[in-house]
């Protein structure tokens, strides 16, 4: 089982001895799998993390009206640039509907600013070691195929993979704000009652 790596090198170093390959110390020097593996990095890395809500790689942008555009397109009113390293966006405010089309938010408000939630890739330093864990497994059922013959091997991995994206969810859920129960929406409308039955006092 790996430990937490902190850098590209180190994941990829991980990947490749979960998946029966060599100890490498750079990519140059790992040989074909340590090349395959630096290029499927990449967007693997940015696929993972656009799915689900991971707080850590989530980013606040305010994102300004563009001047001069007025998308009159089935009710849209208003078009923003989305930021560059956006992945996926997760929410807006004000709620309003929107929709994207290529580089740009559509809007059917008009305000001068929104600001949006979403997620990006961050730096290795920057990953929790659960997704680290979660994403060397993944990387290494991605590259085990073309190193490995052997079936238990794969199996292995699978297991991994299987074994700590749950954990990181869980650890990644620790990262919002506690909400508890008696700030739900469901019981500020609910009828109030006892155990006499519903709507009872």
């Amino acid at each position: 089982m790996p430990g937490v790596a902190y850098n590209r090198t180190q994941i990829i170093q991980q990947a490749l001895i979960l998946s029966g390959g060599p100890i490498i110390t750079s990519i140059d020097s790992g040989g074909e799998s340590a090349k395959a593996a630096h290029e499927l990095y990449d967007s693997l890395m940015a696929a993972t993390l656009s799915m689900p809500n991971w707080r850590f790689a989530t980013h606040v942008a305010q994102l300004s009206r563009l001047a001069g555009i007025d998308p009159d397109f089935v009710g849209y009113q208003s078009a923003y640039q989305i930021p560059p390293n956006l992945l996926a966006i997760w929410r807006t405010y004000p709620d309003v509907p929107l929709v994207r089309f290529g580089e740009r938010l559509w809007s059917v408000g008009r305000d001068d600013y929104i600001q949006c939630e979403y997620r990006a890739v961050v730096p290795e330093s920057q990953l929790p070691p659960a997704f680290i864990m979660y994403f060397t497994y993944s990387l290494a059922q991605m590259i085990a195929p073309s190193i490995s013959e052997d079936p238990n091997i794969i199996k292995e991995i699978e297991k991994g993979v299987e074994r700590w994206k749950p954990v990181a969810m869980v650890v990644n859920s620790q990262e919002n704000e506690n909400n508890g129960i008696y700030k739900s929406p469901w019981l500020a409308n609910r009828v109030p009652g006892g155990f006499g039955g519903y709507g009872r006092g």
